[in-house]
């Protein structure tokens, strides 16, 4: 039965106006529920409000002992840290040094306790910075050092790797990364080749 919201008569459901008053018949609403309108029709069947998550950056490779060359002829020490849409190059500093330490130590507590334990971490060295990078995001990285600088990817116009065998010295790879307006020159004795091809589709060895 339909009542008036007006005088509070029932009225017939075929009437449009009340009988009593003549006030136009409004429809009931249930409680909690909204009226549809053209402009916002009711929505039926289930749907999300979650907006889709953008992918989080990974690293790629990390290719271990670049040396970069200062005008003093003393040479710095890098590792590149490649993400899909970065390269991220982290200088060996005294900080990261002892950073990277510490945590081999905690990882390996039994080593150091002897002469031979130690001659053999000092021979392991450069994998400590391999482990710490391993573990840290790209931002942390980046952040692990103000002297470490940043390349995106899409910035490279070509990265040049050439070869010198040197008999009574470590071979070497010269690595030249090209970008507009500047070019970055490294020198590396282990063969970054492999590593280079699976992140820079745009390099040129020789």
């Amino acid at each position: 039965m339909t009542f008036c919201t007006n005088c509070g008569k029932p009225v017939k459901e075929q009437h449009n106006f009340c009988q009593s008053c003549g006030k136009p018949i409004e429809p009931v609403m249930e409680e909690n529920q909204s009226p549809a309108s053209p402009e916002h029709p009711a929505v039926t069947g289930s749907y999300s409000t979650t907006l889709p998550v953008a992918p989080a950056e990974t690293i790629s490779v990390i290719i271990p002992d670049l040396q970069l060359s200062r005008p003093s002829g003393k040479r710095d020490s890098y590792y590149l840290v490649v993400t899909g849409r970065r390269s991220i190059f982290a200088k060996i500093t005294d900080s990261v040094m002892q950073k990277a330490a510490q945590m081999h130590r905690e990882k390996n507590p039994d080593q150091g306790k002897g002469f031979f334990s130690r001659w053999k971490a000092q021979i392991a060295g450069p994998n400590i910075y391999l482990e710490r990078y391993k573990i840290l995001t790209p931002e942390q990285a980046l952040a692990d050092s103000p002297e470490n600088f940043v390349l995106d990817n899409s910035q490279i116009q070509m990265v040049l790797c050439k070869y010198y065998y040197r008999e009574d010295f470590p071979s070497e790879w010269h690595l030249e990364f090209q970008i507009p307006g500047n070019n970055y020159k490294f020198i590396t004795t282990t063969d970054p080749v492999a590593l280079l091809k699976k992140v820079y589709p745009n390099i040129r060895a020789k």
